[in-house]
C-alpha cells in the first residue's frame, strides 16, 4: 500500500545516493536502513528481547546505529546489539555515546539520541555493512512544496512474532510509512509530519527508526536522510532532524580522537 502512495506522489525515478531507482524500489531500498534493536537477556530461556528500531548510518568511514535513549531505559548498554545473517549471532558495539545530565540546557528531544559504534563489528562481519546508509549531509534547505514525501521505517512491537521463550523464534516485520511535512513544533530540533494514510497498526516501537525525505529542488528528486523518529501516533510522526544527528556524530568522533 505504501509503495503505491509514494508512486502517486512521485511519478518519476529518484536518486538514492548515486543510484537512480523507481518509487517502488526506493521504499524497499530506504527501508533496509532501519534495523531492529536487540538486547542480551540474563534469562537462559529467553536469550534476547526487543527494544524497537534504530538507524544504521555510515559516517566518515565509521558505522553507527542511532536510536532514542528512552528505548533503552534500565538496559545495560554493552548488551545492545544487532543480529548477523540468519540470527545465529548477536554482535554488540564498541561503545556508546549519549547526552548525560551534565549537558545542561532546556529539555529537548535532541537530548534523547544515543549512538552505538559498530565499526569494529562491521570489520569482522562485512555482511553487516550494506545495512548502513552513507550519511554525508542533511537535506538541502528547501520549502515544504519541494518535499515530495517522507519515507520512514521501523519495527512496531505488536507486529513482531517474538517467540523466543518457547520456540527460539523471532519473526520480524518492518513497516514503512509515507508522510508529508505538517508543522514546526516549538522544539526546533524536531519536525512534525502527517501520514498520507493513517497507520493501521500500533506505532509503538517505531521510535529510533530512520526517516528519509524525497526532495525535488533541482528537477531531479533525491532521497536524503532527514532524521530519526522519536514518537508517533496513527496520524503524526515527530522526528529529530538529521542536522542535529550529524553534529552529534561529529562530537562522537572528536571524543574518540581526544580532541
Amino acid at each position: 500500500m505504501s509503495q503505491l502512495l509514494l508512486q502517486n506522489l512521485c511519478d518519476q525515478s529518484l536518486y538514492v545516493g548515486n543510484v537512480l531507482v523507481g518509487a517502488r524500489q526506493a521504499e524497499s531500498l530506504l527501508g533496509k536502513f532501519a534495523v531492529q534493536i536487540f538486547v542480551w537477556a540474563d534469562d537462559p530461556n529467553c536469550e534476547v528481547f526487543l527494544r524497537g528500531s534504530g538507524c544504521a548510518l555510515k559516517f566518515n568511514d565509521r558505522y553507527y546505529v542511532v536510536c532514542t535513549k528512552h528505548q533503552l531505559l534500565d538496559v545495560s548498554l554493552e548488551k545492545v546489539g544487532l543480529f548477523v545473517g540468519n540470527r545465529r549471532l548477536l554482535v554488540t558495539s564498541s561503545g556508546a555515546k549519549f547526552y548525560t545530565n551534565s549537558h545542561s540546557g532546556s529539555e529537548t528531544d535532541q537530548r534523547d539520541v544515543i549512538a552505538f559504534d559498530f565499526t569494529d563489528p562491521c570489520a569482522e562481519f562485512p555482511e553487516l555493512r550494506p545495512l548502513f546508509f552513507d550519511f554525508r549531509n542533511p537535506p538541502p534547505d528547501c520549502s515544504n512544496t519541494e518535499i515530495i514525501a517522507f519515507v520512514s521505517a521501523g519495527f512496531p512491537f505488536a507486529e513482531q512474532n517474538f517467540d523466543v521463550y518457547e520456540n527460539k523464534h523471532i519473526g520480524s516485520l518492518k513497516r514503512i510509512v509515507v508522510s508529508q511535512p505538517y508543522e514546526q513544533p516549538s522544539d526546533e530540533s524536531l519536525l512534525k509530519a502527517k501520514t498520507v494514510v493513517s497507520m493501521s497498526f500500533n506505532p509503538d516501537g517505531l521510535s529510533g527508526g530512520p526517516l528519509f525525505s524525497i526532495v525535488n529542488k533541482f528537477g531531479d528528486p533525491r532521497a536524503h536522510y532527514a532524521g530519526m523518529m522519536v514518537r508517533a501516533n496513527q496520524d503524526y510522526i515527530y522526528f529529530l532532524k538529521s542536522g542535529y544527528i550529524l553534529q552529534f556524530l561529529k562530537d562522537f568522533i572528536s571524543l574518540r580522537s581526544g580532541d
